[in-house]
């Protein structure tokens, strides 16, 4: 049974990303799945779909065969930028006034996460017209991001960040996400995670369904937001949180009605709530039925 704590830590932090590996779904398939959790009871820890820009018109396709049922909220999408912010922006709009009709929009683009390889890349969306569509930068974890991160608070943007992948080399070192998520709670970035994070707790498995793939050791989506809290919340150090990260045991997450104990921290309910509204936003993946029914079997929810 879900606490308080629970809630405040875990609502709305799956974006569904089904169209992406390892399961890379069709995208009837994706769609109907998403309407399928939005229906369940787990729907209060789901997120926003996730989609490449350039597949708007499969989107726009599908959409008209979910559910009558479905048809009551719109769906809060995601998109993946495939050309220059200027051209993307214009398709953006122009989706969101066609399915922003008067009696409700049906689908609404939310944000948009944008790959950039430089300061300048960042300095020139400063001036791009788009709306309340949030911005998105990813952020590699190999270098100290501390330049990147201030360039992106500078344009009002968010971060993002990639756990994971398909192959070992992909999961950055947990003193690379601890460095991370300081340098973010310094410049009030907020930031969102994808890839990698199916499990709530750090621990090994195979990097896809394929029997022949390898195990990999893959943080865990606790791990990454109570790190996350405590930088944004207690203004812990990089040190701290990679002890956080790095952390196996369930064992070391006590959760009850007013709170968490982490490691020998308190976090408060409070904490935690205003923690994931401005700071830790969500995290992507492929599938939803792994993280909730981990947490199930851990008694979380």
């Amino acid at each position: 049974m879900s606490t308080s704590t629970a809630r405040a830590l875990l609502g709305s932090l799956v974006d569904y990303a089904g169209l992406f590996p390892p399961a890379e779904l069709q995208m009837p398939a994706a769609v109907a799945r998403y309407a399928s959790c939005r229906s369940g009871s787990d729907a209060w820890m789901l997120g926003r779909f996730v989609l490449p820009l350039g597949r708007l018109g499969e989107f726009d396709r599908a959409l008209g065969e979910r559910p009558a049922g479905d048809r009551v909220t719109p769906w809060p999408l995601v998109v993946i930028g495939d050309g220059t912010l200027d051209a993307d922006a214009k398709t953006i709009v122009g989706f969101n006034e066609r399915r922003g009709r008067e009696d409700g929009p049906d689908a609404r683009i939310e944000a948009i996460d944008l790959k950039v390889g430089s300061l300048d890349d960042v300095a020139r969306t400063a001036d791009v017209q788009i709306g309340s569509v949030e911005l998105f930068f990813e952020i590699g974890t190999g270098v100290d991001p501390s330049e990147m991160l201030a360039a992106v608070a500078s344009v009002g943007g968010r971060a993002k960040i990639r756990t994971g992948g398909v192959t070992a080399d992909l999961f950055p070192a947990a003193r690379d996400l601890g460095r991370f998520l300081e340098v973010c709670a310094a410049e009030d970035v907020a930031f969102k995670a994808t890839a990698g994070l199916h499990h709530p707790l750090r621990s090994a498995h195979q990097a896809t369904a394929d029997e022949r793939a390898p195990t990999v050791m893959m943080h865990g989506f606790l791990n990454l937001f109570l790190a996350a809290i405590l930088a944004y919340s207690h203004r812990a150090r990089a040190e701290s949180l990679e002890s956080v990260l790095d952390e196996e045991s369930p064992g070391a997450f006590v959760f009850d009605d007013a709170g968490v104990d982490v490691k020998g921290h308190r976090l408060a309910c409070e904490e935690i709530a205003s923690a994931r509204e401005s700071f830790a936003l969500s995290f992507g993946s492929c599938s939803f039925d792994e993280p909730t029914s981990d947490l199930r079997r851990l008694g979380i929810i």
